[in-house]
């Protein structure tokens, strides 16, 4: 069945690329040891149509992926691998959540709306920097929607129909320029939700704070790839900036960290303070973290520095010091530090072309 759908795909992607005139064409292709890879891409755009093509072997395996996007009245109709959003209004501490799909979809947007609707499987995807690829998982259907109620409000939906549902409805209030605030409800993965934020942000002051309410099993959609944490309970962060020399920032965030695929999360907290200063063209800072996992305490410092040198040249290095804490021990048991130093030197040689030395 899987193989199946796979050949279906590609032979849409061949139809769509054949019928559309292509005008312009970009083929790569290389080989990499540390991933155990390699392979090749063709790209293709036209007009009102744009797509890729890959083929490759991934550890071993022959791997292939392929997308194309069609434009025709106001619609972009999609077919191949796609790479969905998945962020809700209330996502102010984390907005980048994704996932993997691989089927047939349409999306449109106007002043007002806009939907995306995708039928297919979710997939794990396989990325390289010369091709990319991925492999159906789970049969899945998605639909997403928002729609303007006012200058002020709106609302939005995401479903998703799988092995496991996912019904997620709410709104979003933008009162000003500089205040919003959002909640959120449903269910994820069969497993209760609701969120609440608000995002405040003045010259000088930006304050935004949330509180979330799910289980540990909670998944915004069940997917071997990728397993994104979540933010949850009580969360605040707030930054400070008197001038253009000198701003502080002070947080403290709960999230849920996942451990297995379908598995319960594991709980972890995250306290930081951090300042930064810009004196002409050097920029310096410093950073005091502590974090909270089963019982697993830790704390960490970091050090940076850096200047620009005209337009071109950017030198900077960073210090970054850790020490845990094993779970039950004493704060006077400590375990060994773990230090990363680190250097880097960015040369810009024009506006589409710039080399960066890590060390």
């Amino acid at each position: 069945m899987r193989s199946r759908v796979q050949r279906v795909l590609i032979l849409l992607v061949m139809l769509a690329a054949t019928g559309a005139y292509a005008q312009v064409f970009r083929i790569q292709g290389g080989e990499s040891t540390l991933l155990n890879a390699e392979g090749g891409s063709v790209e293709f755009k036209a007009p009102d149509y744009n797509g890729t093509m890959g083929l490759g072997f991934y550890d071993g395996k022959l791997e292939f992926g392929a997308d194309t996007r069609y434009q025709s009245h106001g619609y972009t109709v999609l077919a191949g691998d796609e790479a969905i959003p998945f962020t809700l209004p209330t996502d102010i501490f984390d907005p980048s959540h994704y996932f993997s799909a691989r089927g047939l979809g349409a999306t449109r947007a106007d002043e007002n709306s806009r939907f995306y609707a995708f039928a297919g499987t979710t997939s794990t995807w396989l990325g390289t920097g010369f091709f990319n690829a991925a492999s159906s998982d789970r049969p899945a259907g998605v639909f997403f929607y928002e729609r303007n109620l006012s200058s002020q409000l709106k609302f939005f939906s995401r479903e998703i129909v799988s092995n496991t549902q996912t019904a997620l409805q709410g709104v979003e209030w933008k009162a000003n320029r500089w205040l919003k605030a959002a909640l959120a409800g449903g269910e994820g993965s069969n497993q209760g939700y609701f969120a609440s934020s608000v995002d405040a942000e003045t010259q000088k002051l930006a304050f935004k704070a949330s509180y979330v309410l799910t289980g540990d099993r909670f998944e915004r959609v069940t997917v071997i790839s990728p397993m994104g944490s979540e933010v949850n309970k009580g969360n605040v962060q707030m930054l400070y900036k008197p001038n253009h020399f000198f701003s502080i920032t002070t947080g403290h965030e709960n999230i849920l960290e996942p451990l297995t695929v379908g598995g319960p999360m594991q709980q972890a907290s995250i306290n930081q303070l951090s300042t930064d200063f810009h004196v002409e063209k050097f920029y310096f800072g410093s950073g005091l973290f502590s974090s909270n996992a089963s019982g697993r305490r830790a704390q960490g410092e970091n050090f940076y520095v850096g200047r620009r040198f005209g337009q071109r040249l950017e030198v900077n290095t960073n210090y970054f010091e850790s020490q845990s804490q094993a779970p039950g021990a004493s704060q006077a048991i400590l375990g060994a530090k773990t230090t990363i130093l680190s250097g880097t030197v960015r040369e810009n040689f024009s506006s589409r072309f710039s080399l960066l030395q890590l060390v």
